[in-house]
């Protein structure tokens, strides 16, 4: 086991570095359920590729996560296959050799002896049994990767799965714009004002009452046009030096004199009438 840094992550030169001659597999996880990380799955696979080495990676705590290609994870199980079965005859070929110098208890002789049964177990692993492409029988082994005579029915099902989803894809989206264009033309066609009970014309007027208006008008101007008239005659028999009159007349003049809008061109006598060297 290889130790990782302090971010979770796994050093790669250490990983090429520590791989040697007598390495059967390398087995990493491709996303840690602890820490959470993401491990170079391609970068390491490539590693062991140079060093023929068979990889190993356990996936199921990225599967329905990340993007994992059937059609890539065939060819890499194929190709994997093919070179297990190739180190398996030649270590095969070295057992034979060290046999012919060692015994069986000897140290060497073990180390390939694990190394061989390592390799068969994996390559059975991988080809699975004969009689195991029937997709309606349960699996033999709790594998979590299929195996090399099952990928032909596996590859039919995911095609008929991706046919499906592409075709479950189109009718999502025609609905959607369907209902979106259906929004738009429902909003188009409803009001912006909206009438919700049309007003009636009245049979009677009620208020105000025009005659009663009519009426006291008419005797109010009546009263006030009498008073001023009895005002304007008691005012003219008042005799023209009456202290009471000429206080009127005073007042009145201030009081004219001081309203804006009797401010016109000329002094203030003028606007008496008086002349002004009669003031001074």
């Amino acid at each position: 086991m290889l130790p990782v840094e302090p971010d979770g992550s796994l050093d790669l030169h250490l990983l090429e570095k520590s791989i040697r001659p007598d390495t059967a597999i390398v087995s990493v996880m491709w996303a840690n359920n602890e820490t959470g990380v993401l491990f170079p799955i391609e970068e390491i696979a490539a590693i062991c590729r140079s060093k023929g080495v068979v990889f190993h990676t356990d996936a199921v705590q990225v599967a329905g996560k990340l993007k994992i290609d059937v059609k890539e994870q065939g060819r890499a199980m194929l190709g994997a296959a093919a070179e297990v079965e190739g180190q398996l005859i030649a270590a095969q070929t070295e057992l034979e050799g060290l046999r012919q110098i060692y015994t069986d208890s000897n140290v060497r002789v073990r180390s390939v002896q694990a190394r061989i049964a390592e390799l068969r177990r994996q390559l059975q692993k991988m080809g699975g049994k004969p009689g195991s492409t029937d997709s309606t029988a349960p699996p033999a082994t709790d594998d979590r990767y299929p195996a090399i005579r099952e990928l032909p029915i596996l590859g039919v099902t995911y095609a008929d799965l991706f046919r499906r989803t592409k075709v479950e894809e189109v009718v999502f989206e025609t609905l959607t714009k369907q209902y979106e264009l259906a929004r738009v033309e429902e909003a188009r066609e409803t009001p912006s004002v909206k009438v919700l009970d049309e007003g009636d014309v009245p049979e009677k007027k009620s208020f105000p009452p025009r005659l009663v208006v009519i009426l006291l008008g008419s005797l109010f101007v009546g009263a006030m046009g009498c008073v001023w008239l009895l005002a304007t005659s008691r005012w003219q028999q008042i005799e023209p030096d009456n202290p009471g009159k000429i206080l009127a007349r005073d007042v009145l003049q201030t009081v004219k004199s001081k309203m804006p809008w009797n401010h016109h061109n000329g002094s203030r006598d003028q606007r008496s009438g008086l002349d002004p060297q009669d003031s001074a």
